[in-house]
């Protein structure tokens, strides 16, 4: 498939950690090192669920977990590997529109306003 990718595709998506996403994205480099393509000229964006704390993530899903500084770090893990663009589901962070505000406002201020 990434054979494929790197023939056709401008974008790359990966579901996973930063280290899930970093043997995934060294595969996408080989792959277009091979192709003699430059990975850069192809947009790439991950998604990973976000445990802030109290929001749960049901068992084996990708997720950022820890403090605000630490999904900061993260977060910078994927900027390190060249990754564009965040994907942030939404669906673990509450049950009700509400929650779901609730949570996202506070990743907003504690972790995404400090990148």
């Amino acid at each position: 498939m990434l054979r494929a990718t790197v023939r056709w595709a401008d974008e790359w998506n990966s579901w996973g950690d930063p280290q899930m996403v970093a043997e995934r994205h060294g595969r996408l480099v080989a792959a277009c090192e091979a192709a003699d393509r430059d990975v850069a000229t192809m947009w790439r964006s991950v998604n990973a669920l976000v445990d802030l704390g109290g929001t749960p993530v049901p068992p084996g899903r990708p997720e950022l977990a820890g403090s605000p500084s630490e999904i900061v770090d993260q977060l910078g893990r994927y900027v390190e590997l060249g990754i564009d663009e965040f994907i942030l589901p939404t669906w673990n962070l509450g049950d009700t529109l509400a929650a779901r505000l609730d949570h996202i406002r506070q990743l907003k201020s504690e972790v995404f306003d400090q990148l």
